[in-house]
């Protein structure tokens, strides 16, 4: 019977900060409030243990995991909960497909590699799956990038035996369950509805002190994400749509 869940996480922002202070929250006051699953097969929330951290952000790299996660740009608020250092320091992560033999050395000891980096960059995402695939360390994308529908990425992973999930990761209580909840509404009401699609705006991030504004830190465009009822459409023209059938 698996004892821990030995987690690897690529990107420390809000998503890993809250990820962070929730598992000390509830493994030091026993609640229950605010999980849904609070066991899955043997393993509890508090049983989940951190071994590796991975970031671009200068400032983050270096750092503790239970220290890097609210520096900024994060925002999310500090739960009232004892955070003692992890003794986990935060790595340099990837950019693009350099460095994946690098990752892949600092992933041994872990069972899964948590990508949570801010979506819109699947070349990242790709190479940190490989980077996963290689130290045979399973694999769960929290974004929208494709990977888990890759065809390519899903044969390796298929071939070497490791398990891959995505793609996304709906927010406790965000837009996507709004959006699925109106849809469903909609449909109890009598109303055929012929598509759906939600608009993300991804906010512009700001250029270092004294430094210029690069492509890269420019204001991206809105990225549109949909989701159907029964599955999801690829992506056309930028956006991704979702028909729906009653």
């Amino acid at each position: 019977m698996i004892e821990a869940v030995r987690v690897a996480v690529a990107g420390v922002g809000n998503n890993t900060s809250a990820l962070v202070q929730g598992i000390a929250y509830y493994r030091q006051s026993g609640a229950l409030v605010g999980l849904s699953r609070p066991v899955i097969d043997g393993v509890g929330v508090g049983d989940v243990e951190f071994v590796a951290a991975f970031a671009t952000s200068p400032g983050k790299i270096g750092k503790d995991l239970t220290e890097a996660i609210f520096l900024a740009p994060n925002n999310f608020p500090r739960l009232d909960c004892e955070l003692p250092p992890a003794g986990v320091p935060v790595t340099e992560g990837l950019r693009d497909g350099d460095g994946i033999d690098r990752v892949a050395a600092k992933l041994a000891g872990a069972d899964v590699l948590l990508y949570s980096a801010p979506s819109g960059r699947p070349a990242t995402a790709l190479a940190y799956a490989e980077a996963a695939r290689r130290a045979g360390v399973a694999f769960v994308n929290t974004t929208s990038d494709a990977v888990a529908r890759d065809p390519e990425c899903l044969a390796r992973f298929t071939a070497a035996g490791v398990p891959l999930l995505g793609d996304d990761l709906a927010s406790q209580f965000g837009t996507s369950v709004l959006h699925d909840a109106l849809l469903r509404l909609l449909a109890e009401r009598g109303l055929s509805l012929v598509s759906s699609y939600q608009v993300l705006w991804a906010a512009p991030q700001p250029p270092p002190p004294g430094g210029p504004v690069s492509a890269a830190m420019s204001p991206r465009p809105p990225r549109c994400s949909s989701r159907r009822r029964a599955r999801r459409s690829e992506a056309r023209g930028g956006r991704e749509w979702a028909r729906l059938r009653r």
